[in-house]
């Protein structure tokens, strides 16, 4: 089992997958986060080998946190200030005020955010 980083076109959902394959781990990113794969632009990196000491009996996952420390990974949480700025407290609470940031191998990996991803979007449109 190896661990994949996936991303979407958009943005709005990046994410470890544990996956025998790259294209497992996209068919696994498509089903679960509702893209079409053969629309959508679905991309998957080979990250590293998932150690054998944890437990993928499960079989095509998304990675926790667990994985992510067991495969090297750090992960921190970074606060949006754009997001809080723009959201109300309830909104903010529903869509989560933080980004996982995670540094393996000496690559940086930020997870998707749909409300970032949305912000991202009007700024493109205003600009």
């Amino acid at each position: 089992m190896n661990l994949y980083w996936v991303e979407s076109f958009d943005h709005s959902e990046d994410w470890f997958v544990a996956a025998s394959s790259g294209a497992e781990a996209r068919q696994f990113f498509s089903d679960d986060m509702g893209y079409e794969l053969l629309e959508d632009e679905i991309t998957s990196l080979e990250v590293c080998r998932v150690p054998d000491s944890i437990d993928t009996v499960d079989g095509v996952q998304f990675a926790d946190e667990e994985m992510i420390t067991a495969c090297g990974g750090e992960t921190k949480a970074f606060d949006d200030n754009d997001l809080k700025a723009l959201l109300d407290d309830q909104l903010l609470q529903a869509v989560g005020p933080e980004t996982r940031v995670v540094l393996i191998r000496n690559c940086i990996y930020v997870e998707g955010n749909v409300m970032r991803a949305v912000l991202n979007g009007m700024s493109d449109r205003e600009g």
